[in-house]
């Protein structure tokens, strides 16, 4: 009977870990249909306004096929630049690369600018009213900046998501092989929630004392020991937010109830029952 129950719940442990599985391959296959999906509404878009372009472009191509495409790299450019210089902030790209980007932004900004003015002077020409003709172009102008910088934006959030569903995608494919070939049914569970948890504690206890190294060094104005403590403040968020979202997918996926894992994790933080002694998490992190 004991044999049985046992069975049981190590089948129930194996099926919960390949359910939180199933649920992480679920976001992030979203996350990149919502990436293809901004990515076809910035090509649409751009397409789109490089048709209403076209005549101003020509002005000076004197090519349509040159005029078609002129407009409808620069707005694309428009969207893909705010999307590598927002992913470049966020990711702490080298500050060259991050000014270069932005100013790809800008030039495509000023393009577009350019370019209304230069329409609205072909709608005069073409006998249509001056204040008419710059208050639709300016109109026009603001719409063909602001929507591929909005899809630029969509895209940027849309590949994040993507970033950190891979991520724990392979973290959890990891946790999800290793139940089964667990003695007991939930110890690679708490094994896993251990290590996240002590290592977030840890986190904590070391912030503070990088603040006040920052303070202190802002104060004492040395520049590169601010630069350092800053850079070491953001990789520890960077990593307790990532331990975080891990630590919570354990307690929400847990098979038992909702805080049993919390108390078992507890228990072992504060020396009750013996810690595991296995690495950070399956992946290696």
């Amino acid at each position: 009977m004991a044999s049985n129950q046992d069975q049981n719940d190590h089948a129930r442990f194996i099926q919960a870990g390949n359910l939180m599985r199933q649920n992480v391959q679920e976001e992030y296959d979203s996350a990149v249909r919502a990436t293809v999906g901004w990515t076809m509404a910035l090509i649409i878009v751009s397409i789109a306004f490089a048709m209403l372009t076209a005549a101003a472009i020509r002005r000076f191509t004197q090519d349509d096929v040159a005029s078609y495409m002129i407009g409808g790299i620069v707005h694309m450019g428009t969207g893909l630049a705010l999307h590598a210089y927002l992913l470049e902030r966020h990711y702490r790209a080298p500050g060259i690369l991050r000014f270069f980007t932005l100013l790809i932004f800008l030039a495509c900004v000023g393009a577009i600018a350019a370019i209304s003015y230069f329409r609205a002077d072909l709608m005069i020409e073409q006998g249509r009213p001056r204040a008419t003709s710059y208050m639709l172009t300016a109109f026009m102008g603001l719409l063909e900046i602001g929507l591929p910088s909005l899809f630029g934006f969509m895209l940027f959030k849309a590949w994040l998501r993507k970033d950190i569903a891979y991520e724990d995608l392979q973290w959890v494919k990891g946790v999800a092989a290793r139940i089964p070939q667990e003695d007991s049914p939930d110890y690679g569970w708490l094994d896993e929630g251990y290590h996240f948890k002590k290592r977030i504690r840890e986190i904590d206890n070391e912030l503070p004392h990088l603040n006040l190294a920052l303070q202190t060094a802002d104060a004492h104005r040395h520049g590169v020991n601010a630069a350092d403590a800053e850079a070491k403040i953001y990789e520890l968020r960077s990593e307790k937010e990532k331990l975080q979202r891990k630590y919570d997918r354990i307690i929400t996926w847990y098979p038992g109830q909702s805080d049993e894992a919390e108390r078992e994790i507890e228990k072992r933080l504060r020396g009750e029952e013996p810690p595991p002694s296995t690495p950070i998490s399956s992946d290696g992190t």
